[in-house]
């Protein structure tokens, strides 16, 4: 999945860079506007604190070798969830192969 994702600067107070109303560092309810990736490591650069997304990207499931591959099966095909619940043992698995599905996955060493 390729989305485009918004980012801002944090300093280490805890307070966000304002990039519309009048630069500096506020309290998140008080900054207005998210911005690109190089605009916020540039602003970091220039004024100091570091670049952050404002949604937490979701930690990967680990696979087995065999999800990865029903996964990497389920990509892009007609109802992918009946694919993995067709191709899962039990409740707990194709739960886990579901987040894997939309939050992306590592394999098993």
């Amino acid at each position: 999945m390729s989305e485009e994702k918004l980012y801002i600067v944090k300093n280490d107070e805890g307070e966000y860079w304002d990039f519309y109303n009048i630069g500096g560092f506020w309290q998140l309810s008080r900054v207005s506007c998210s911005i690109s990736e190089d605009d916020a490591k540039n602003t970091a650069k220039e004024h100091g604190g570091h670049v952050v997304t404002l949604v937490e990207e979701p930690e990967k499931v680990v696979l087995t070798k065999e999800q990865a591959k029903v996964i990497e099966e389920t990509q892009g095909a007609y109802l992918p969830a009946t694919r993995i619940a067709n191709n899962t043992r039990s409740d707990e698995e194709e739960e886990l192969m579901m987040k894997a599905y939309v939050n992306g996955y590592t394999v098993k060493k």
